[in-house]
């Protein structure tokens, strides 16, 4: 059997170099020419050959023991790998020509099999553990490379095996222990087989420790086998885990004075600079070293042989998973959990009204929805979505990345996830955000991938009722900077509309929603019929002033419940004076309905944005920072009039609501400041009226700080 499966890996390395290399399959070659090398060369060589050991232990593995695989591969740079155990799986013919649009550096949604990106490092082990949730019959074995070891994510997910279950699968990680990062050695590579032995038993595991000779490996993924047994049978506790030892670079020959194995130079391209006519004759001593002969017949195809070690094409590591199916939630109707109560003066915890409608989501499916919070739900006035939780659908842990991952690993797998965050340390996670929406971008061009769940996260614990260090909405500015396509941000103004677009984006598929909302008491504003009306139009006309139907000398736009609060309690302190202006009233429940169609497809058309923006000037009030409404506006037809309020980040004493919204310059005084300023500039009323009314409100301003209506 080793013997065979060092044939397999021979061939998963010949192919990994000739895939790098050459823009076609040396069987059409007599000889390699110049013509015949890629002018970019596809990809890193250095972990390559370690993930292809492992993989050619995998296909023993699932053959022997029948397990559900499903690997999930760390190393940042392991994508030709990928690729040539595909071709191996297809049984493809190597001669085929070699699509360099395909053959990439990072795992991507175009391997079949892939769950993720592993460009930035850290969150495999992780993702891994969310995939394995409520997946019984799966085995995730994850990867993980020297560097990636060292991240902080992967430090804390060791831990994760605490929150598996019965009805959860099982992780086996593989520590990729080849000796380096990409500019020096690995901490862990400076480890004694004892202290590593130490460390990740005190972690919970058992280690088996590999020295690279296919009976050592054999010999571990029996053992984890016996262990797995013993585990289900309730008879051990510890996990196994793998730590695999090899040489960098591994297989790569010493020739014309060039060393690439167990140096730093084969991290990426290691015959980079090399001349081409010694290019040529490396490549060339690289390839026949494999002995192709002994690995494909005389058409270019696999040998029989090499075959005969893969599993069933259903079990097989990439080609059983290509695949995921969205497993669809079951929704109550959110018509019996919406307010009846509308009444102006009436005070509501918006995000309340969510506490009986997940409590009935997580009923009608214990198998397919979870909940993660970094241990934020009681404070977020959500804590009893836990105690009422007997099937443990709900996930804490203080670490937003290993939310995060999990969030990933659970969605990418068939399955439903909602993230429930303070506001304010949703920046931690913003670049594996980024990392996951160009996964999305990406597998939205891929005509064989199903749609996964969309990513759907609640920020609450907002910059306007909490503490200075505590207050920071730039995950929005992070994520809308970057013109996804996918990502959409909502601002619901009271709890009907913030039920309506959850229930929604829970619907929704392939995108990243950000819903934003407070925790405190806000006034209600509309019923649950409007409410869903609402979120398909993406805008809310207000139609309880007397000037809504005639033209506007004033626009005043609200994105956010507390900018919603106040840009109505700034008109009925402008109606107070009496006079004969026209004021437009308008609430963004979608801010990315602002941007521009061909960035966002559910933006606005045109002449709805006109009819906003364009006729009269604008006081625009948003919950976070001011620029991102630029960005989104830049483009757009609008009024040269326009003055954009909200968070300036000035909140450094203890305040109420009011008086942060006011330190911000962002509270109903402000906002009806600047619109009676605007006012006079377009001679709709006259400066000394103006300067009357200035001196009012800036007493009220200096005086009032309740916040009540």
């Amino acid at each position: 059997m080793a013997e065979l499966i060092d044939r397999y890996w021979r061939a998963a390395n010949y192919l990994t170099v000739e895939n790098m290399y050459l823009k076609e399959g040396l069987h059409k070659l007599k000889r390699i020419q110049y013509g015949d090398l890629k002018e970019f060369v596809s990809g890193h060589w250095g972990t390559c050959p370690g993930i292809n050991f492992i993989y050619a232990h995998l296909c023993r593995y699932i053959k022997v023991y029948h397990r559900d695989v499903q690997l999930i591969v760390g190393p940042g740079h392991a994508g030709n790998a990928l690729i040539a155990n595909c071709q191996i799986e297809l049984e493809k013919n190597c001669n085929e020509k070699n699509d360099s649009h395909f053959f990439r550096t990072e795992t991507n949604p175009a391997y079949p099999g892939t769950l993720y990106s592993g460009g930035e490092l850290g969150y495999s082990l992780a993702i891994s553990f969310g995939a394995a949730i409520d997946n019984p019959k799966r085995l995730c074995v994850c990867i993980i490379g020297d560097g990636e070891a060292e991240t902080g994510t992967v430090a804390a997910a060791w831990r994760c095996k605490e929150f598996m279950n019965q009805r959860s699968g099982l992780v086996l990680p593989i520590l990729h222990l080849n000796g380096y990062k990409m500019g020096g050695p690995s901490l862990f590579s400076k480890q004694t087989d004892n202290e590593l032995s130490d460390f990740f038993g005190s972690m919970g595991y058992e280690p088996f420790i590999v020295d690279g000779r296919h009976e050592s490996m054999i010999k571990a993924l029996d053992f984890a086998e016996k262990l797995y047994c013993m585990i289900s049978a309730g008879q051990y506790a510890r996990w196994p885990m793998i730590i695999l030892k090899s040489p960098k670079g591994w297989t790569a020959p010493e020739y014309q004075n060039i060393k690439i194995e167990n140096t730093l130079r084969c991290h990426k391209d290691p015959l980079k600079g090399v001349l081409p006519i010694q290019k040529i004759d490396y490549i060339s001593k690289w390839l026949e070293q494999y002995d192709k002969g002994d690995l494909f017949d005389q058409d270019g195809k696999i040998s029989e042989e090499i075959s005969a070690l893969l599993p069933k094409m259903e079990e097989r590591i990439c080609m059983g998973h290509a695949r995921h199916h969205r497993i669809l939630l079951n929704l109550p109707d959110i018509m019996q959990y919406g307010i009846s109560n509308m009444n102006s003066s009436y005070t509501y915890h918006n995000i309340t009204i969510l506490e009986r409608y997940l409590l009935e989501v997580m009923r009608r499916n214990p198998n397919s929805f979870r909940i993660v919070s970094p241990d934020e739900l009681e404070s977020n006035l959500l804590g009893s979505l836990k105690v009422a939780d007997n099937n443990n659908r709900v996930l804490e842990i203080l670490n937003e990345n290993i939310c995060q991952a999990w969030m990933q690993g659970y969605i990418q797998t068939g399955r439903n996830c909602l993230m429930i965050s303070y506001e304010a340390f949703m920046p931690i996670i913003a670049s594996m955000i980024e990392q996951y929406a160009k996964w999305i971008y990406q597998a939205n061009k891929i005509s064989w991938r199903y749609k996964v769940a969309s990513a759907t996260y609640i920020l609450t614990s907002l910059c306007w009722e909490n503490t200075y260090s505590h207050q920071n909405p730039s995950i929005v500015d992070t994520l809308l900077a970057c013109q996804y396509p996918s990502v959409k941000v909502y601002t619901p103004p009271d709890a009907n509309s913030l039920l309506v677009t959850l229930h929604e984006c829970l619907k929704a598929e392939n995108s990243i929603n950000l819903i934003i909302t407070s925790k405190q008491k806000m006034p209600q504003w509309i019923d649950i019929n409007r409410a869903k009306q609402a979120f398909h139009n993406r805008i809310i006309y207000w139609d309880f002033f007397k000037s809504v139907n005639t033209t506007p000398d004033i626009n005043i736009v609200a994105a956010g419940d507390y900018p919603a609060r106040e840009c109505v309690k700034a008109v009925r302190l402008m109606e107070e004076f009496e006079l004969r202006i026209n004021i437009r009233l308008v609430f963004i429940l979608e801010l990315t309905s602002l941007g521009l169609r061909d960035v966002y497809p559910t933006a606005i058309c045109e002449d709805s944005f006109f009819n906003i923006f364009g006729n009269g000037p604008v006081v625009f009030s948003f919950h976070g920072y001011p620029s991102i409404i630029k960005s989104l506006l830049f483009g757009r037809r609008y009024h040269h009039k326009i003055a954009i309020l909200g968070y300036r980040n000035k909140s450094v004493y203890s305040e109420n609501s009011i008086g942060k919204l006011i330190i911000n310059g962002n509270s109903r005084f402000d906002i009806a400041l600047k619109a009676f300023q605007y006012l006079v500039e377009e001679r709709k009323i006259d400066r000394k009226k103006y300067e009357q009314i200035k001196i009012k409100i800036e007493r009220l301003r200096n005086n009032d700080k309740s916040g009540e209506f």
